[in-house]
């Protein structure tokens, strides 16, 4: 029987390629040459046949350049015919912004399926708000979908920056209008929305000032600044010539004054930024607003109308807007909602149920607010009447922002709790610890209620709309502050009953189910407040009115800032606001 063995020699056929290559470039054994304008190219049939559909098809068939010694080739620059050349001899293609379109162009012509294919991962890699209007044009001329995705994804995410690109003057009227009305395009201030609109007006203001109007509207002049609508917008003559525009800009004045009477304006997604990009954080309390840039260090403090008491109310943030539920209204607990998105208050559709001290989340993009404390008539045991009694409730409520109305959610699982704290993780609430009992005391001969903390943690499941129970805390805590980091829910100070303030800190590990103590202390003791924003957990003292941040891998608290000026019953929560 006779042995076969196949050998393979390496690099062999590369070897021939490069000489084959080395043939063209000296004029050797070509038996055709590519004209290309007034250049000419000495190329090799059997090679441009295997490489490319179009000549295969042209040698191939009885078309009279089967045998023609020169070629003419249109629609192609002689630099494409170069690098397209060289990349069917080398498998090196060289591509740049300035030629992409070209090269393109030629492979596309040639049918070059392999330089398509390169064209298309340069185009996308490649890709910057200066080159996104232009690798547009190419991807939907040329069909490539993924390009085309990709440069849509920059045009919004990056819209500031494109807009100032000469390009961008050369948007149709349809296509401008609808980015104008979109909430996907990314603004770091809406002013860039308006400086975009008059830019394109202008680029051709003969044949476009008709059309000024109708994308003006589309600029959310009550996200702008008042500063900028005087300075900037009122002045600016295209705004000046139209009793309409004008109108509009009246309007946004009024919204300041009686926010009520407006529709509130959506915040752009470039205004709503990820916390770990933003890093804005939100102290109320009383009558008064703090906002904290994290990046600058620097606080922010506003005095709202008096009829926005936010004494004892619970907010969150949902999208790119914060809901103020609940808390004190002449003394008396009050079931009003506000919602600001930082530059306007509104209120809108009432809880159920007036409530101080409740507890809040955002998750599935709905507002769930739980338990708190109802006002009633109580009578101690020694004969006392309060009238100001408030009384812990187990109930809790959903707010629909696509419905605008609240709804019963039914009832906690371990029963009464205000003053808990609230932590989302994958789409779960952990309703932590709070006051679940009051006592009633005698001191000396004076009754008065004493509410006693306690270490539950109970767990909401929002798509079946149900509870269990996880591991207690290792301390009784409430009116404390909690927040997930990487797996983490940390908890920090708080009051184990209404006289006795805690100074100890845990965290409670998602995957494993354990509590574990910080082997350190807070440096407050007391009631406070925490959030996750970025990749820090920060907490506010009450007692100091200091701001401290944690990493999840830092062994202790970090002093970030010192604000001796931030509202009674603070709390501090992260916001996309820029402005208010």
């Amino acid at each position: 029987m006779l042995s076969r063995k196949k050998v393979i020699k390496k690099g062999r056929s590369s070897n021939i390629l490069n000489k084959i290559n080395s043939q063209r470039l000296n004029k050797k054994f070509c038996d055709v040459v590519l004209a290309v304008d007034e250049e000419e190219f000495p190329t090799h049939r059997a090679v441009l046949a295997a490489s490319s559909e179009y000549f295969d098809a042209m040698f191939s068939s009885k078309m009279r350049e089967q045998h023609e010694k020169t070629i003419s080739i249109t629609g192609i620059t002689p630099s494409a015919m170069a690098l397209v050349l060289d990349f069917i001899y080398t498998d090196v293609i060289t591509l740049t912004d300035e030629n992409v379109g070209e090269v393109l162009q030629a492979a596309s012509l040639l049918r070059l399926l392999e330089v398509q294919d390169i064209i298309n991962e340069y185009l996308v890699d490649a890709l910057k708000p200066s080159t996104c209007l232009f690798f547009r044009d190419l991807g939907r001329l040329y069909s490539l979908e993924n390009v085309v995705i990709e440069t849509e994804k920059c045009l919004k995410e990056e819209f500031h920056e494109v807009s100032v690109q000469s390009d961008f003057c050369k948007l149709e009227i349809a296509e401008l209008e609808c980015l104008l009305s979109s909430d996907e395009i990314t603004v770091a201030y809406e002013s860039n929305v308006f400086e975009a609109v008059t830019t394109w007006v202008k680029y051709d203001a003969e044949n476009r000032k008709k059309y000024f109007l109708q994308l003006f509207k589309h600029v959310r002049l009550q996200l702008v600044s008042l500063d900028y609508i005087s300075d900037k917008v009122r002045t600016e003559t295209l705004v000046r010539e139209s009793p309409e525009c004008r109108d509009l800009v009246e309007d946004a004045f009024h919204v300041y004054v009686n926010p009520q009477r407006f529709e509130l304006q959506t915040v752009r997604k470039g205004e709503m930024k990820s916390d770990a990009k933003v890093g804005f954080l939100l102290c109320f309390g009383g009558c008064y607003l703090c906002m904290y840039n994290i990046s600058d260090q620097i606080w922010t403090t506003w005095t709202l109308p008096s009829n926005f008491n936010l004494t004892f109310t619970t907010a969150v943030s949902l999208g790119t807007c914060t809901y103020f539920c609940g808390g004190m209204d002449n003394n008396q607990p009050t079931n009003r909602v506000l919602i600001s998105n930082g530059s306007i208050f509104k209120p809108i559709a009432p809880m159920n149920i007036a409530r101080i001290n409740a507890s809040a989340a955002s998750v599935c993009g709905n507002i769930l607010v739980f338990g708190g404390e109802l006002s009633t008539l109580h009578t101690f045991s020694t004969g006392h009447t309060d009238a100001s009694f408030h009384k812990i409730t187990d109930d809790f409520e959903i707010y629909e922002p696509d419905k605008k109305q609240w709804k019963v959610g039914g009832n906690l699982l371990s029963g009464p709790r205000t003053e808990a704290a609230t932590v989302v993780v994958k789409e779960r609430v952990y309703l932590l610890g709070g006051y679940n009992s009051i006592q009633e005391q005698v001191y000396p001969s004076i009754p008065r209620r004493v509410k006693r903390a306690c270490k539950l943690v109970d767990v909401y499941e929002h798509s079946t709309n149900s509870w269990t129970s996880a591991r207690q805390m290792n301390h009784m805590r409430a009116s404390f502050g909690a927040a997930a980091l990487d797996n983490r829910i940390y908890c920090v100070g708080g009051y184990q009953d209404s006289n006795t303030q805690v100074a100890t800190s845990e965290f409670f590990e998602v995957t494993t189910g354990q509590w574990t103590n910080f082997t350190w202390e807070t440096p407050w003791s007391g009631p406070s407040s925490a959030c996750k924003c970025g990749g820090k957990v920060y907490a506010l003292g009450s007692a100091d009115q200091s701001l401290y941040s944690l990493d999840s891998d830092e062994e202790d608290w970090n002093i970030h800032s010192t604000e001796q000026n931030l509202p009674n019953c603070q709390k501090v929560i992260p916001i996309s606001w820029r402005s208010i």
